[in-house]
């Protein structure tokens, strides 16, 4: 069974509704395209992956992004690194199958 990793990217946006609350909106992303001439269970993106990875930094460079977390594979790092280049903003590195993980991240970012 194949498993779908994600990126996930944290936007942080103030929305004014009646009592003027923040909320806080998370954008998941899957890897960009593997270059599935590798034999590996870690493979790089493909060059269309890497092309992909590059237009999302055009897709989100207006938002506020105040967080990106990845998984440790290569694929996903790679999907984020324009991205995390362009915004100035680290990658943080989580373990998509460890549950408190995801419940940190929605803690922090309340």
């Amino acid at each position: 069974m194949k498993k779908l990793f994600f990126v996930l990217l944290v936007v942080i946006n103030n929305v004014a509704f009646t009592q003027e609350k923040a909320i806080t909106t998370f954008i998941l992303i899957r890897h960009a395209e593997k270059d599935l001439t590798q034999s590996t269970n870690d493979p790089d993106l493909s060059t269309e992956g890497k092309s992909h990875a590059a237009r999302l930094v055009g897709v989100l460079m207006k938002t506020d992004i105040q967080a990106i977390y990845s998984t440790p594979f290569r694929r996903t790092q790679q999907t984020v690194e324009p991205l995390a280049t362009a915004k100035a903003v680290q990658v943080i590195a989580y373990q998509a199958n460890k549950t408190d993980e995801i419940d940190n991240m929605l803690k922090q970012h309340a």
